[in-house]
């Protein structure tokens, strides 16, 4: 019964684009962002624009971000630089002073777009969850480098940490306090988004035979596999 859309502001086709595009194809509706090359990426706001349909009973949306995935300094506008490299430690190298004031530039911008996300949903009966799909090693286990996390124990556990945020609509607060209250006790749970679907069906009301324990909702805090 649910209507589903998916909204991208990263490419339909290519090597990194193929399997999500996939994804998308088995919604209801799905709506890309226009890009001028392989390369270059519209700013992720252009997805706010993105029309909800509104004659739908139950939606189910996803917003496909381009987040801060490098280059940093292409993610965010000009009215979001607040950081430059005088911000940071005089004794960090002149370039990656730079890197770390684009990324939390690019940070600063990926937080107004998914607070205005919430926004659309603030009024409605909703529940919003927003992850990224991985870490990054800034400059956390090297000071000379910043990328994907690189094959070692230390730069592994920083690519797997990750933000991951349950938003929760005044009148679905209302409705379903009892979801509230299971999302309040699992805060310091330890997670691997692989199993987010089961937390998505858990809210929803379906349960899955032998994976009850994959929801977020609905185990115990264990340590992290």
């Amino acid at each position: 019964g649910y209507y589903s859309v998916w909204f991208s502001n990263q490419g339909q086709y290519g090597i990194y684009e193929d399997l999500p595009s996939s994804h998308a194809r088995l919604c209801n509706q799905s709506q890309f962002s226009e890009r001028k090359d392989e390369f270059t990426h519209e700013l992720d706001g252009v997805l706010l624009d993105f029309k909800i349909p509104s004659d739908t009973s139950y939606n189910l949306v996803f917003y496909h971000l381009m987040g801060q995935h490098t280059d940093f300094k292409q993610r965010y506008p000009e009215s979001f630089a607040k950081f430059s490299e005088s911000d940071y430690a005089p004794e960090i190298k002149k370039e990656n002073r730079e890197t770390l004031a684009h990324y939390d530039n690019a940070t600063l911008y990926n937080d107004y777009v998914v607070n205005s996300i919430i926004e659309k949903f603030k009024d409605s009966e909703s529940i919003v969850f927003y992850f990224a799909d991985h870490g990054l090693d800034c400059f956390a286990t090297d000071p000379d480098f910043c990328s994907h996390a690189k094959d070692t124990p230390e730069s592994l556990r920083v690519g797997k940490q990750i933000p991951f945020i349950v938003y929760t609509s005044p009148k679905f607060q209302e409705k379903f306090p009892h979801i509230v209250k299971r999302i309040k006790a699992s805060l310091e749970n330890e997670y691997v988004t692989d199993s987010f679907m089961f937390t998505v069906l858990d809210v929803c009301g379906y349960g899955v035979v032998g994976v009850q324990g994959k929801s977020i909702l609905n185990f115990e805090k264990q340590a992290a596999r």
